[in-house]
């Protein structure tokens, strides 16, 4: 056997086992949804319990309901980010959640997705173990000006008030550098 294809196949095996490691944690992904649509519905007790005075200002809004093209669309997110050990919007492809979404049938218009790398719908969370923790740290969005993931999550701007529905991915890989990755899509159809 020459030592290309030994290397080739030592390459193979340690990249199948990298990826073997990928669990997806689905209760966690619907207890995370569930844990927000609680917080977006009383955003102002969130407030006080958690100290952040700016969310007090925030608006009561709708449950987000769940979506199954989302729900699959952050599956494969999350599960790429641990099996690559990448953390970005932007996958390895160039690809941006818009294209994501919209090639997997959830319905945008053209300009939501005139390039690949577009993203407007996706908040990602790196490190956390549980669904719920992972909502809190987008929340609360510590160094962040502005805080982006909590208007995403929270519909505090015009735009991501008119967002209907959500789909939530959390996935743990031990072999990866962050071990948990978890993706939140919240959107609307055009």
């Amino acid at each position: 056997m020459s030592i290309r294809l030994l290397c080739l196949l030592c390459f193979l095996f340690i990249a199948s086992d990298f990826k073997a490691q990928t669990t997806h944690l689905k209760e966690e992904s619907l207890q995370a949804i569930h844990y927000l649509n609680r917080i977006r519905q009383n955003p102002k007790a969130y407030a006080d319990s958690t100290g952040t005075p700016s969310l007090k200002y925030a608006k009561e809004k709708p449950a987000l309901q769940i979506d199954s093209i989302l729900m699959d669309v952050a599956l494969k997110k999350a599960k790429d980010m641990a099996d690559k050990n990448y953390f970005d919007h932007v996958n390895k492809e160039g690809l941006g959640i818009n294209y994501m979404i919209h090639v997997a049938g959830y319905p945008l218009e053209e300009r939501w997705i005139r390039k690949k790398e577009f993203n407007s719908f996706e908040s990602i969370a790196a490190g956390d173990e549980t669904g719920i923790a992972n909502i809190n740290t987008l929340i609360l969005d510590k160094g962040q000006n502005p805080p982006g993931h909590r208007q995403h999550l929270m519909g505090m701007t015009e735009f991501w008030g008119g967002c209907t529905d959500v789909g939530a991915a959390l996935v743990h890989n031990p072999k990866s550098k962050y071990k948990y990755y978890f993706v939140i899509i919240i959107a609307f159809k055009s």
